[in-house]
């Protein structure tokens, strides 16, 4: 019995020392993950200022600004249609910039895209604006923001087979 009782301490002193051993290790790759996580957006950073502003065929070829605030333009884009008359898909990009493109239900055209910060899609949820409207959003699971929980809190991950 004594026996069963020593093998059964060594068994929990071992397991708390690779427990204990884990936590360090996890501790250590948290004081470097800083340091790495600036290298790497430093170069992600370089390498997205050489890319066209968007991969959406509606503003590919155009030089959109990207906004701290949209819900003037929004509301001068859809100028008639009423708020629920218009989709709008939000995506966000790698490089922590929303694409948010507005399509018009009634007549089904695209009215236009934006490029907007994270600090103008606070503001656009602070007014409202989402709860208007039909939007979808899609968040790209390389950015570095974390995912809101409403009204833009559902991800789905593109996955891509080159990446």
């Amino acid at each position: 019995m004594k026996i069963f009782d020593i093998r059964n301490h060594m068994d929990s002193l071992i397991a708390n020392v690779k427990s204990l051993n884990r936590e360090f290790q996890d501790k250590q790759m948290d004081a470097k993950r800083p340091a790495e996580l600036k290298k790497m957006s430093n170069q992600k950073n370089s390498k997205l200022k050489d890319r066209s502003s968007s991969h959406c065929v509606f503003c590919k070829d155009k030089n959109l600004p990207i906004l701290n605030s949209f819900h003037r333009e929004l509301i001068e884009l859809i100028g008639g249609l009423s708020f629920s008359e218009v989709l709008m898909s939000v995506l966000l990009r790698c490089d922590n910039v929303y694409h948010v493109r507005v399509h018009d239900m009634i007549h089904d055209k695209v009215l236009g895209c934006f490029l907007v910060t994270d600090e103008g899609i606070e503001e656009a949820i602070k007014l409202g604006v989402f709860e208007q409207t039909l939007t979808l959003s899609v968040v790209d699971l390389r950015n570095t923001l974390k995912p809101r929980k409403r009204p833009l809190g559902i991800a789905f991950e593109y996955s891509d087979v080159r990446r």
